[in-house]
């Protein structure tokens, strides 16, 4: 999911916040955490395999009563922890059916060729949520656009192509300005 969750930054889009301000781009979080297209096949998965597996193994206490006239007071009292076995075939089945989606997804799952997957590289995901620069005339000094939480946000290369084709490292970020795509094997932060 965090590659889904990463890379839907390629079409621009108001950021996801618990409360989105009125009148902006920015857009409420979802209520499971995650689209309902994902939240509510892995909630039911998961929400059945915890039951079959619950259901696998559970305590049971036989009474056995002798038939016989002359034994007829005496009870033998057996308890035990038994297991059920179509409960464990089919908990395996869905488990074994869940990782096959899982790997199958993220191997079949078509990501935007614009945002290079990062992972859960800690790095990549802070230089990519680095906002743009914007250097004030007359001090060189670096500022941040109060109003970019706000706006629609594009992920792609900020710096200017001239800094690029120097040799310098370039930027590529989430922006509300106009973003281009990356160059290959180009370096950027």
């Amino acid at each position: 999911m965090v590659p889904i969750c990463y890379t839907t930054g390629a079409p621009r889009k108001g950021l996801r916040v618990s409360s989105p301000l009125p009148n902006t781009a920015q857009r409420s979080t979802y209520f499971l955490s995650l689209p309902y297209k994902w939240a509510i096949p892995c909630t039911a998965a998961k929400t059945t395999l915890h039951w079959l597996v619950s259901q696998m193994h559970f305590f049971a206490r036989v009474d056995i009563y002798k038939l016989d006239a002359q034994s007829s007071s005496e009870i033998q009292t057996v308890g035990r922890i038994y297991w059920s076995q179509l409960a464990g075939v089919n908990a395996i089945c869905l488990g074994g059916t869940m990782l096959v989606g899982v790997s199958l997804t993220a191997l079949l799952k078509h990501y935007p060729d614009r945002v290079p997957l990062s992972g859960c590289c800690s790095a990549s995901i802070a230089a990519a949520c680095h906002p743009s620069r914007i250097y004030d005339d007359d001090t060189l000094e670096v500022s941040f656009d109060p109003e970019l939480s706000s706006q629609k946000l594009g992920w792609g290369v900020v710096e200017a192509s001239d800094e690029v084709i120097n040799g310098n490292i370039g930027h590529a970020t989430f922006a509300a300005t106009k973003t281009l795509p990356l160059v290959e094997e180009q370096l950027y932060a």
